[in-house]
């Protein structure tokens, strides 16, 4: 399903995230322009339009008005340097067109639950080899997780073993020439983000916050 870059009435404007409904039955919405008084009545318009494609929940961002709904998560930018994360004993296994599909299946079945977690579906899987910034993470042997990692971010850790976390951590930050490394997470997922605040990781400021409008 193709996300709509710009919906637009006569109440307002707004990109729809509408990718994620064939998989989580999940609808964003990123509102572009609109009056405050006309907000209520806009986000109704949404709701409706992503329903009938299919969404069960509609979620939106990026208006000051959306406070008086309930707030499903909040995306926290956090930050370490990284001589602080110290180097861990892992092995890395980077995704080619044969495993890339293993290694998606990894991704949404530990992500299925993540707030604001995308799923990752064919068109994605197959980009994944191109982008040459995922792998598997092995220790001994035994598979520990994935992670994804370019330039000064981490942007995935996913973990197969319990407790694993804290080596794809290190495993991904090896792979970054940055002297900061960037991570982004659900504050609400609170077992990651006391993970990385062990691990020498700061807040440093809120990304984005989406809201249940339905």
């Amino acid at each position: 399903m193709r996300d709509i870059p710009m919906f637009s009435t006569s109440l307002g404007a707004a990109s729809l995230t509408l990718s994620q409904v064939p998989y989580r039955a999940d609808a964003y919405v990123w509102v572009q322009s609109v009056r405050d008084e006309d907000l209520p009545a806009f986000l109704d318009e949404c709701v409706a339009f992503c329903r009938s494609v299919g969404a069960r929940r509609v979620y939106a961002t990026n208006h000051p008005g959306l406070v008086r709904y309930p707030l499903h998560c909040r995306l926290i930018e956090m930050r370490a340097a990284k001589e602080t994360v110290t180097p861990g004993d892992c092995s890395l296994f980077p995704v080619v067109p044969e495993n890339a599909k293993h290694w998606a299946e990894i991704y949404n079945q530990r992500m299925k639950d993540v707030p604001a977690a995308a799923y990752l579906d064919d068109a994605l899987i197959r980009k994944l080899p191109g982008e040459k910034d995922a792998y598997f993470v092995h220790r001994d042997g035994k598979l520990l997780g994935i992670g994804r990692a370019k330039e000064d971010r981490i942007l995935v850790v996913a973990t197969t073993e319990p407790g694993a976390g804290e080596q794809i951590v290190k495993a991904m930050a090896e792979l970054l020439d940055a002297e900061t490394i960037v991570v982004e997470c659900a504050e609400e997922n609170g077992k990651a983000i006391h993970l990385y605040e062990r691990l020498g990781f700061l807040k440093t400021q809120v990304k984005t916050q989406w809201y249940q409008i339905f």
